[in-house]
């Protein structure tokens, strides 16, 4: 009751920003900060709901609820947005029981905890980050529909040709046909087959007798490509900070056996991964392009029993 009176002789009240995000934009229209009212009702009914008060300002009216105990539930929460009505709710509890009469009104007008229940200018945002995302869908259509024709032509001239790098014959050789040239999402990004490409960097990462097998990064791999000429140059992505996402989506979208570079990539080291072939520097499931992948023991001894064999014969 104090605070509904305080509230009715001061008329004003520090409220919160008013923004709306949609999980990839954030609009604003109001920072927060003070505000002042005209008028103020205590416990006046307002449809079917009857608010601690409102206060008005220019003849629109603002819902403030305070809380001890109990937020406002589900269903007053919706009568006020059917009300289409601005409502705040402000947290009493945050209070300490030896506050001073002074700080008591301090929290209640500024300081204590609030947030909006339901404000009508959160249309205006929903409406604005629509009209952005149509606008950035209609400026990606026209790179996306050139990158999708690329790409279609390089994965149709692959799939006329058959692996023919040494590495991949190697490959072949030591057993390994069942970690190279897995078939993984990005085929048109490239100028080589994956059979020729999976080939090469295993055989990096591969130990020789006597000696240890490097270690690689996705960008270690990306760069080797791009300087052999092995990526179309109009996906030479080292990493995903490099491309929009949006245009990722965009070029998706009609075209689902898309992928980036990078995310081909990434695509079969983890394939080798989940057989115990390679590992990565980092412990758990999320890798980045910088991220070190090396062969793990069970690796390095298949590619030396087989290199032994192959010694002998």
């Amino acid at each position: 009751m104090f605070a509904k009176e305080l509230l009715a002789r001061e008329l004003r009240l520090t409220l919160p920003p008013v923004h709306f995000d949609d999980g990839v934009e954030t609009w604003s229209k109001f920072p927060g900060g003070n505000y002042t009212f005209d008028s103020a009702i205590l416990e006046n009914k307002l449809g079917d709901i009857i608010p601690d008060v409102v206060v008005t300002r220019e003849g629109l009216d603002l819902i403030v609820e305070f809380v001890v105990t109990h937020e406002c539930g589900p269903d007053k929460i919706a009568k006020i947005q059917e009300l289409d009505v601005a409502g705040v709710e402000i947290y009493l509890a945050d209070l300490s029981a030896g506050a001073s009469k002074e700080e008591v009104e301090k929290g209640i007008l500024d300081t204590c905890q609030r947030k909006w229940l339901h404000n009508p200018l959160v249309r205006e945002g929903e409406a604005a980050l629509d009209t952005l995302r149509i606008e950035q869908d209609r400026e990606m259509l026209e790179p996306a529909s050139s990158l999708r024709q690329v790409y279609l032509q390089g994965a149709a001239e692959l799939k006329s040709l058959t692996a023919r790098s040494p590495e991949y014959r190697k490959a072949i050789s030591l057993g390994l046909r069942g970690y190279v040239g897995i078939r993984v999402a990005g085929l048109g990004c490239f100028t080589v087959l994956p059979d020729d490409w999976q080939a090469t960097y295993l055989l990096a990462m591969a130990p020789k007798p006597n000696e240890r097998g490097a270690s690689l990064t996705i960008q270690d791999i990306l760069r080797d490509m791009i300087q052999r000429g092995w990526i179309r140059p109009e996906f030479r992505w080292l990493n995903p900070d490099l491309v929009s996402p949006d245009l990722v989506n965009a070029i998706k979208v009609g075209l689902p056996e898309f992928a980036a570079p990078f995310d081909a990539v990434s695509a079969w080291l983890q394939e080798l991964h989940s057989h115990d072939w390679l590992t990565s520097s980092m412990s758990d499931d999320e890798w980045s392009t910088e991220d070190a992948w090396s062969m793990t023991d069970h690796g390095n001894r298949v590619i030396l029993r087989a290199l032994s064999q192959k010694g002998t014969a």
